[in-house]
């Protein structure tokens, strides 16, 4: 903390929040200081720890970012999402923190700092793995920021470390689908030494949506993700196919790949306008009602016209 006066400090009852009041007009807060108060000499001797994550909630907004700039006046919200912490006693050369459902499928993988004397801390956003980025779309797998890890700090054995701020865990511009509210599994991946917490994911308390809708929602999200994969995976072939052909096959290649991405009535944009519309672009968050008969319908149609491309590339196939 920087050295100034403080004269008052909260704890917030509900959220475990540390509260500073200064001097002046400023208020500085430490979202969820409970590892501080599970401290001890014990954990600072351990290679790794990690404290258990607070029950998180899926929250609906208008949108996630402000853009009105300083018109605003107002403190910066904490990330969206589930906070997991952890610490380490000495350097590691890979960590990692892994996202499990209640039938043990991988939902994300997190990379996280690796310095030591540290409580690092990292925000799950509550989503899958973004889609696969298409040309000029920007984002990637992962979808992750924050660059290389933090720089090392040191604490003393029996006090509290030095907290590391929160990695972000997605790209506003390529996100995958909510989670549904549920029970999940957080495994610190050390080095190869994993230590496992539960989390509590529930729905956000004022949204009037049943919880089997948004679990048809992810469902069909993730039908929708994996159709985009399988898209963005034949375009590739086609591309590879006409690097070797000439002439009217060379044609015929194109015309198969642009069936696939060329046009608003093409699998790729039809997808990708399912996939925006639910998962947020931007300053939009995205929805979590469940999909609609018509959402449904054009998601067949894109199924469809890849399964005809599909069956076109094998006839030309040697």
């Amino acid at each position: 903390l920087p050295t100034t006066r403080y004269d008052d400090i909260v704890i917030h009852p509900r959220t475990h929040d540390l509260v500073l009041a200064t001097h002046g007009r400023s208020i500085w807060i430490l979202d969820d200081a409970s590892p501080i108060a599970e401290w001890s000499g014990d954990i600072a001797t351990r290679p790794s720890y990690f404290f258990a994550p607070a029950r998180a909630t899926l929250m609906q907004y208008w949108e996630d970012i402000s853009n009105t700039a300083h018109g605003m006046y107002g403190g910066e919200n904490p990330a969206d999402g589930a906070e997991l912490t952890y610490y380490l006693s000495k350097p590691a050369n890979k960590v990692r923190l892994i996202v499990r459902g209640q039938d043990g499928r991988v939902v994300r993988e997190i990379a996280g700092g690796s310095s030591a004397g540290v409580i690092h801390r990292v925000t799950w956003d509550l989503r899958h793995e973004p889609p696969p980025a298409t040309p000029g779309g920007g984002g990637g797998f992962g979808g992750e920021e924050g660059g290389g890890p933090p720089p090392a700090a040191t604490g003393r054995a029996g006090t509290p470390a030095p907290i590391q701020l929160p990695i972000p865990t997605h790209d506003i511009g390529n996100r995958g689908p909510y989670v549904s509210p549920g029970r999940f599994t957080v495994t610190l991946d050390v080095d190869g030494q994993t230590s496992t917490q539960a989390l509590e994911v529930r729905s956000d308390p004022a949204l009037a949506i049943p919880v089997a809708q948004q679990r048809a929602r992810e469902a069909f999200l993730l039908d929708v993700q994996a159709t985009q994969v399988q898209v963005e995976q034949r375009a590739s072939e086609l591309r590879a196919m006409r690097a070797e052909a000439t002439g009217a096959d060379s044609a015929a290649l194109q015309t198969l790949e642009r069936r696939l991405t060329g046009g608003r009535d093409a699998p790729r944009a039809k997808l990708g306008g399912i996939a925006r519309g639910f998962n947020g672009s931007g300053a939009q968050q995205g929805s979590f009602a469940p999909p609609t008969e018509l959402h449904r319908q054009i998601l067949s149609e894109a199924k469809a016209e890849l399964a005809a491309v599909e069956e076109a590339m094998k006839k030309r196939r040697p």
